[in-house]
């Protein structure tokens, strides 16, 4: 069953008096717990199709059937809604808040819930340890996080809200290689767990971890 069905997308921006297209007409589906990479040099408009799978960025023309609903014309607050309930992001800079704490940075999301205080501290520590950071929760990631640490908290953070969908844009481009085998693994065993994994990178050394393997070039599925 497809969870992301892509129909003709086309997206572009502005460049002075210009128009920059950054994606042509490109049409993708994505089965329910896929692993999915996405390759392609800067430039090549993988980053624009992240953000527009992830809710993040509108688009010209095309079609966007998101588990079986269209959305390709919603308003802000309900891609708001759905970005923080059914989807989880995660980037290659962290996006983390670097003095505070592991915990409070994966507690963030959970404030749109109406959750309690407790609830959301005890979730944000079993999130933590999930991902093998039981010891760090509080820590702050300013000094005291490895760039392999801190990947994994913002991964924590991307799934405290048991998302149906994790994309990751070069989740592994901050990091050395073991700090980057390790964060696939993390991902491989979220995909394990039924979880639908995108992955935006160039880095070619880790496309075995996935199921399968697009790549993009000039706006273009190739």
């Amino acid at each position: 069953m497809n969870i992301i069905e892509l129909h003709e997308i086309n997206k572009t921006y502005p460049i002075g008096k210009d128009r920059f297209h950054a994606l042509k007409n490109v049409s993708l589906t994505v089965e329910r717990g896929e692993m999915l990479s996405v390759m392609g040099a800067s430039g090549s408009g993988k980053t624009t199709l992240l953000n527009i799978i992830g809710l993040l960025d509108g688009f010209d023309s095309g079609e966007y059937i998101l588990s079986g609903e269209n959305v390709t014309k919603l308003r802000d607050h309900e891609s708001a809604n759905i970005r923080n309930g059914r989807i989880g992001f995660v980037f290659q800079d962290f996006c983390l808040l670097q003095n505070e704490s592991a915990l409070f940075n994966v507690m963030l999301p959970m404030y749109f819930n109406k959750t309690s205080f407790w609830k959301m501290k005890r979730k944000a520590a079993e999130t933590l340890k999930h991902v093998g950071l039981q010891e760090t929760q509080y820590k702050k990631p300013v000094k005291l996080l490895s760039g392999g640490q801190k990947q994994r908290v913002a991964i924590a953070r991307a799934i405290v809200n048991e998302p149906d969908i994790i994309l990751a844009d070069e989740p592994s481009g901050a990091l050395d290689s073991e700090s980057s085998r390790q964060i696939m693994e993390v991902f491989k065993e979220l995909n394990r767990e039924s979880k639908t994994v995108i992955v935006v990178t160039h880095d070619e050394t880790v496309s075995g971890y996935y199921n399968r393997v697009i790549r993009i070039g000039d706006g273009r599925i190739v």
